[in-house]
């Protein structure tokens, strides 16, 4: 096996290498130069909150809407379902509607088997007081982007049963995008409503999710 000589590494590679480390430590560590601004700026770029005034705004009793949490992981929608069945508890909708999602979750000792993603979602959602006769399971047509796939059935769905409103929970740093792709498919009768779960979003997911508002913002003029 050879073994390079220093005189033999190209500049270029060595340049490379340090440009490198330079982005992956600006990327990683909150201490770094600028680390801290530009989380901060992306954060006010991708948080949209679109929320009721407080509860004496609520829809009433009659109202005809729902709320409905949009898909994503098992610990996101942990905290997804926190905020929407205290919303629920607090009277701003009588209807809770869930994104279905395929595939099981761990073993469930009281269960003796592992649970569907389905029946843990429907688990999480009785133990935060939500009555099991509300929650309504959404079928959504895949597609490459998930979450444009949900602002197109769920929008569909709603002016099909003439919601009055409609409430999005969502996670803190996907909010922006869900404003702008539900509005884009959303009937301008229904009132459209977002909340935000609390999400710990570094550096790097942040931008990640920067680029994919670009995406959408684009998907929302054609």
């Amino acid at each position: 096996m050879k073994i390079l000589k220093a005189a033999e590494i190209r500049p270029t590679a060595v340049i490379a290498a340090v440009i490198f480390l330079i982005i992956w430590s600006f990327l990683t560590f909150e201490d770094f130069a600028g680390h801290r601004a530009l989380k901060g700026l992306l954060s006010r770029k991708l948080v949209r909150i679109n929320a009721l005034a407080g509860p004496e705004s609520f829809h009433d009793s009659n109202g005809n809407g729902a709320i409905y949490v949009l898909g994503g992981a098992q610990e996101s929608l942990e905290g997804r379902y926190r905020t929407a069945a205290a919303l629920y508890r607090a009277g701003a909708a009588k209807k809770m509607l869930i994104y279905s999602r395929e595939g099981i979750t761990a073993y469930n000792p009281g269960a003796q088997r592992p649970l569907t993603n389905d029946e843990w979602s429907i688990m999480r959602l009785t133990g935060l007081g939500v009555r099991r006769d509300d929650i309504e399971l959404i079928q959504v047509k895949k597609f490459l982007l998930g979450t444009y796939s949900e602002a197109k059935d769920v929008s569909r769905l709603a002016s099909e049963r003439h919601y009055n409103f409609l409430i999005l929970v969502s996670s803190q740093y996907h909010t922006m995008r869900v404003w702008v792709i539900f509005s884009k498919f959303m009937d301008r009768n229904i009132g459209l409503h977002v909340y935000a779960a609390h999400a710990d979003g570094g550096l790097k997911g942040l931008m990640k999710e920067y680029i994919k508002l670009a995406v959408y913002r684009c998907l929302a003029i054609i």
